[in-house]
């Protein structure tokens, strides 16, 4: 499982390069894109997601907070 986890990492990692001060904070997205991140966040559960379920759900979250 963690071999999984880290492959999907890797992937994750290639498909969209890290650039210090390139992402968006939460304090400067559109109130409803705002609004759309807390309530998913809210929603989820962290002791009950598995590694990879928690790398797919943070690179959903991801993709909504960069639809601005």
């Amino acid at each position: 499982m963690i071999e999984r986890a880290r492959t999907l990492l890797r992937h994750f990692e290639k498909q969209e390069p890290f650039l210090p001060g390139s992402e968006p904070t939460l304090f400067s997205l559109p109130a409803d894109t705002e609004g759309a991140l807390r309530r998913r966040l809210l929603e989820l559960d962290p002791q009950t997601l598995t590694p990879i379920e928690a790398l797919l759900k943070l690179q959903e979250l991801r993709s909504l907070a960069q639809q601005t």
